[in-house]
């Protein structure tokens, strides 16, 4: 029987390890000949592995290009939490705003964004979301329960059927204070209708009757912001500061952010004589909402009533273009004339 050949290991017989033929070449740390080794470098690459590897980095990208808009969604919405949780109504909203506009379907953003634009009265864009909330099923949590109570008592911002008829019979209501006033009498529990009826003929209506009928609606629903509002107006004009000034507070508890109490603050300090204090007021009253023509106007009235005619005028100017100032500033330039007595 011949002896079989003894195998030697492939760096010891100098020969390529795949071919075997070719001897090795030198320079590299696998044992292979030129030829196999150019082989195995041009060796092509599976087309479900190229796939896979361009899905792959098409993911990478698309992560990288939306992983900054998630961190600043996120940051955005931490905020409008905070701000909700301190009943800061006027910050979520504008934070809220900058969720939605990268995240239009964020449900929860949108359950706050009715809560915000709820306290801050801010009725279109409460209108639009609720529309914007039709047919959208949503967990069942604490800021669902809140809107969802809060969307019920939104009808208490518009007109009911019977009074919208009656506007569109008397589309000029100041002109008609006795069909109003009747109206009223009629349908005292209809916040809307008394609170407007209040706030239209408040110069010509005797307080005290507006108070007992203002009084019948907080009492049923002392939240009703609208209402809180025409008592503080209805308490200073009868010289009542210190209810006025209750009443203000009444509303800050309910928005830490309303600058309407703030201004409203301000005014029964002007009332009172205390012209610094009504001021100081004032100029918080528009570092808190400079688009609030209520709170710009106090302090209009406060550099007039103190005698700081150039801050007065100078105010009133800067607002001379600003269409939604326009009201709030006439009834400045009506005291300024003697035709309306401020108190």
């Amino acid at each position: 029987m011949d002896e079989q050949p003894e195998l030697q290991p492939q760096e010891e017989t100098g020969l390529c390890k795949n071919c075997n033929v070719n001897p090795i070449a030198q320079g590299y740390p696998n044992p292979l000949c030129e030829s196999c080794r150019q082989q195995f470098i041009r060796f092509p690459i599976p087309i479900w592995v190229k796939g896979f590897g361009i899905g792959v980095s098409v993911l990478v990208l698309l992560g990288l290009f939306n992983f900054p808009k998630q961190i600043t969604i996120g940051i955005h919405m931490r905020r409008a939490d905070n701000a909700i949780a301190e009943k800061k109504y006027l910050t979520a909203e504008k934070e809220l705003r900058k969720v939605l506009v990268d995240a239009p379907e964020m449900k929860n953003a949108k359950l706050e964004m009715v809560i915000a634009a709820y306290y801050n009265l801010d009725i279109p864009t409460l209108a639009a979301t609720i529309k914007g909330m039709k047919d959208v099923s949503f967990e069942k949590n604490s800021n669902f329960n809140t809107a969802q109570d809060l969307i019920a008592e939104a009808d208490n911002f518009f007109p009911s059927d019977s009074l919208y008829m009656l506007l569109k019979k008397y589309p000029n209501p100041e002109n008609y204070q006795d069909q109003f006033r009747s109206y009223v009498v009629l349908h005292p529990d209809e916040p809307y209708a008394v609170t407007m009826y209040v706030n239209i003929f408040s110069e010509k209506e005797s307080p005290a009757w507006s108070d007992s009928m203002i009084h019948k609606i907080l009492d049923k629903n002392p939240a009703y912001m609208k209402g809180i509002m025409d008592a503080i107006l209805i308490a200073r004009m009868q010289h009542h500061y210190d209810s006025a000034l209750n009443y203000c507070r009444d509303l800050l508890a309910l928005n830490a952010e309303c600058s309407f109490a703030v201004a409203a603050q301000s005014r029964v300090y002007l009332a009172k004589g205390d012209f610094p204090e009504g001021i100081e007021l004032a100029k918080k009253a528009c570092a808190i909402d400079s688009t609030d023509g209520f709170s710009q106007a106090s302090l209009a009235l406060g550099y007039h009533l103190n005698h700081q005619t150039e801050e007065r005028d100078r105010l009133i100017a800067s607002k001379s273009s600003d269409s939604t100032m326009s009201y709030y500033m006439d009834y400045v330039k009506e005291v300024m004339s003697g035709k309306e007595k401020f108190n």
